[in-house]
């Protein structure tokens, strides 16, 4: 047993104090989601009557794309084309 206030609510502000929410790139969650549509049926087609045969790692290259995709439109390139700054 801990002497802390309990698990739950450590990852509660305190009253009156805003937490920081991180800024994410919806055009890079969009196109990520794009890419992982896209990529599964590309992967799932085979000739009729076959199973489709690929290696264990192709089907890995959809959770990694999608995480490459919103990284480099949130570190890399940082232009949101849905969001509109007001300057």
């Amino acid at each position: 047993m801990t002497n802390g206030p309990p698990r739950h609510e450590m990852m509660l502000a305190p009253r009156g104090e805003k937490t920081a929410v991180k800024h994410r790139n919806v055009t890079g969650v969009v196109l990520a989601i794009i890419y992982c549509f896209v990529l599964y049926g590309i992967l799932i087609e085979a000739p009729p009557g076959e199973v489709p045969n690929h290696p264990p790692w192709a089907y890995l290259m959809i959770p990694l794309g999608a995480i490459a995709i919103t990284a480099l439109f949130d570190f890399v390139i940082k232009y949101d084309f849905f969001k509109k700054r007001n300057e």
